[in-house]
């Protein structure tokens, strides 16, 4: 069988197909892994005009079903996914409120609280690797 399939491909229209099915592939593939396409502007939620896109909460999802096999727990990704959407609609309310009423943190203070948090010492001094690497571990930017 393979051999007539073999002897069925040796004209150079047969491989253009075959060149052009592969590279539909592989452009397929790219967008997929990437996410690009209909489902990173798909958006699940709307608060207060802010829209919360469905990538948002399946990657939010996905870092608490982590979370939860680190710990031994089993937990249903569809009450995941509804966590992680509540989640980010209250944070997402949380700096709604926050910009109307016009708060706003000093960056020292912000260093202050975390360079006494006992999370980040180590034999009560403040460990730039271990911030690094919680950081790092929970997603958490500059």
């Amino acid at each position: 069988m393979l051999e007539k399939i073999r002897d069925s491909t040796k004209g150079w229209f047969a491989w253009v197909i075959i060149g052009s099915l592969a590279v539909v592939f592989a452009l397929w593939g790219v967008y997929g892994y990437l996410g690009v396409g209909a489902a990173e502007s798909e958006m699940v939620a709307e608060v207060n005009g802010a829209d919360i896109p469905r990538y948002a909460v399946e990657n939010l999802a996905q870092k608490m079903q982590q979370q939860a096999m680190a710990t031994g727990q089993e937990v249903d990704s569809e009450t995941l996914r509804k966590q992680a959407l509540e989640e980010i609609i209250m944070e997402t309310l949380l700096i709604q409120d926050a910009q109307k009423r016009h708060f706003v943190t000093d960056k020292k203070l912000v260093d202050k609280v975390i360079l006494t948090q006992p999370e980040f010492q180590i034999d009560g001094k403040f460990s730039s690797e271990l911030f690094m690497q919680i950081s790092c571990r929970n997603c958490i930017g500059e």
